[in-house]
C-alpha cells in the first residue's frame, strides 16, 4: 500500500471513531428550558454540587426571561428549607465565602444589568464539617431564594441537599454576569 493510501486510511478511520451513537458518561448536555417563564420574568436553576474533600459548591443562575433589563447589586438571600418547606434551624447564611473556602473567589457586591434573555450567577458553598458533635447535622433538601429584586422567592431542590454538618454555614458570592 502507499504511503497516501494508508494516510487516507487513517484518516477515515478516525473519523469514523467519533460516529459512535452512544453518549459518553462524561459528556453532559443542556438544553433550553422549555417552561414558560415565570410572572417574575427571572427563572432561578442549579447546576450539580460540586463536591471535594468536605467542601461543596453549587451554582444558581439567574435568566432573565422577562422582557425587561434588571439589575442586581450584592449577594441573594437565602433560607435553607426542610422537606416540609420549613426553615432549618441553625444555619448561617454569609456574604462572602471566605469564612468557608478560599478557593472560591467573591469579587463583591457591585451592579451588574442582566438584559432579556441574559443571566447572573452566584455561587453556593458550604463545608460538611463536623465542628462539634453534640450538634445534630444540619441538612436541607431545598432553598429558599430571593435574588433582591423584589420579585419574590423561587424555591430550589438541587440534585444533592445541603449538608452542612454541625457548623451550619453556608456562604454566597455576589451576582456576577453569567
Amino acid at each position: 500500500m502507499t504511503t497516501r493510501r494508508l494516510a487516507s486510511l487513517a484518516a477515515a478511520a478516525l473519523l469514523l471513531a467519533g460516529c459512535d451513537s452512544a453518549a459518553r458518561p462524561d459528556t453532559i448536555e443542556v438544553a433550553p428550558s422549555t417552561r414558560p417563564c415565570p410572572d417574575s420574568g427571572i427563572r432561578l436553576t442549579t447546576g450539580r454540587t460540586e463536591a471535594a474533600a468536605g467542601l461543596r459548591a453549587l451554582s444558581v443562575t439567574l435568566t432573565n426571561c422577562g422582557r425587561t433589563t434588571v439589575e442586581l447589586n450584592g449577594y441573594p438571600r437565602l433560607t435553607l428549607l426542610d422537606a416540609d418547606g420549613e426553615p432549618v434551624e441553625h444555619v448561617t447564611v454569609l456574604e462572602g465565602t471566605d469564612e468557608i473556602t478560599t478557593g472560591i473567589r467573591d469579587n463583591g457586591p457591585h451592579r451588574i444589568t442582566v438584559r432579556p434573555h441574559a443571566g447572573a450567577v452566584t455561587s453556593l458553598v458550604w463545608r460538611n464539617t463536623y465542628d462539634d458533635l453534640t450538634r445534630p447535622p444540619v441538612t436541607a433538601p431545598h432553598a429558599r431564594i430571593d435574588p433582591g429584586l423584589g420579585r419574590g422567592t423561587t424555591t430550589l431542590t438541587p440534585y444533592a441537599p445541603f449538608d452542612l454538618g454541625s457548623t451550619g454555614k453556608l456562604g454566597t458570592t455576589a451576582w456576577k454576569p453569567a
